[in-house]
This record gives structure tokens, sequence and C-alpha cells, in this order.
């Protein structure tokens, strides 16, 4: 997990996404690129997945009313954004 104000987290993700692009590494070769080609990073054929874990009203401001702002997101970044519920323990 990556904790910290919102520049941090967000140079942590850049400077560790720019780790796994290196060329030659092993993480940088193959990946998922060949099943989502449309979703492909900027010159590099590769595809990341970033999960974050939010609680029920931080995911309602995320998608919005009626899907707005996940709809705007989307549309902004390039980027698939999904949305997906966790199984709660009983």
């Amino acid at each position: 997990s990556v904790t910290g104000s919102v520049d941090g987290i967000t140079k942590a993700v850049e400077l560790m996404l720019g780790v796994i692009e290196e060329p030659g590494s092993k993480t940088s070769e193959g990946g998922s690129a060949a099943l989502n080609p449309g979703m492909a990073s900027e010159g590099t054929g590769q595809s990341h997945t970033l999960k974050l874990v939010l609680d029920n009203n931080q995911v309602g401001r995320i998608i919005g009313k009626g899907g707005s702002a996940i709809k705007q997101m989307r549309e902004e970044s390039g980027a698939f954004i999904k949305v997906e519920a966790t199984p709660t323990a009983e």
C-alpha cells in the first residue's frame, strides 16, 4: 500500500511505473496490452492496473450523480475505470 498526501501518492505511482517500464526489465515485456490495446501506456504498448480501496461514500463521489463524475474521469484520462464491490466478511 502507499499512504501519504495526494501529491506524494501520485509521485510514488509515477516512480513505480517508471521502474516497471524501464527497457529490459522483466515486467516491461509482455504485459496485458495485447488483451487491451486501447489501454496501453503511451509509447510502450503496455497496460497497468492500479486498484484503490475506498469506502462507500468515496465511491459514491467518484461515480457521481448518474455516473457523471466517473464518465468525465474516463473521458479526460482515456483510462478504463471500473468500480467493483468487494465481498464483505461475515
